[in-house]
């Protein structure tokens, strides 16, 4: 950190940073949620409704809570461009092919392109190594094959 830090000062970037926080503790699940709809719509209504009602804590409401609320709510990047930053996370994780899906699809809603996409991958090839990056590459072929 004190490195980071250093590097700020040296660009002149006051410290502390200011907060990127735009929700607080009561309304975090509520802005949370308005951005799963916002993203996903009507599709993610019925996938969630599925959700018994003994896992739904976990499924939704920390969905709900921690990622979009407490982090896709936060300033500092658009929407379009968090989607991408979270496509490639996911892409990295590997095994994730269901939640890859959903944000390809809230990327190309966003307005990112099926090559945008398709750059991202190349740019991490070296990081995600060949089978994460065919195995994303063929989500992103399959969907927009599927939005056409």
């Amino acid at each position: 950190m004190e490195g980071v830090n250093d590097a700020f000062k040296k660009a002149h970037i006051p410290l502390p940073l200011p907060t990127a926080t735009t929700v607080t503790d009561k309304n975090r699940r509520e802005a949370g949620e308005q951005m799963v709809m916002k993203l996903n719509g009507d599709r993610m209504k019925q996938i969630l409704s599925q959700v018994a009602k003994d896992e739904y804590d976990l499924r939704v409401n920390d969905l709900y809570d921690f990622c979009f609320g407490d982090f896709y709510t936060r300033s500092g990047l658009s929407l379009k461009d968090r989607e991408l930053v979270v496509f490639g996370a996911i892409a990295a994780l590997g095994g994730c092919e269901a939640q890859l899906r959903s944000h390809i699809g809230a990327n190309l809603r966003e307005g990112t392109t099926k090559a945008q996409l398709v750059d991202a991958l190349r740019v991490m090839l070296p990081y995600l190594g060949f089978p994460r990056t065919l195995n994303a590459m063929n989500q992103v072929t399959q969907l927009t094959k599927d939005s056409k």
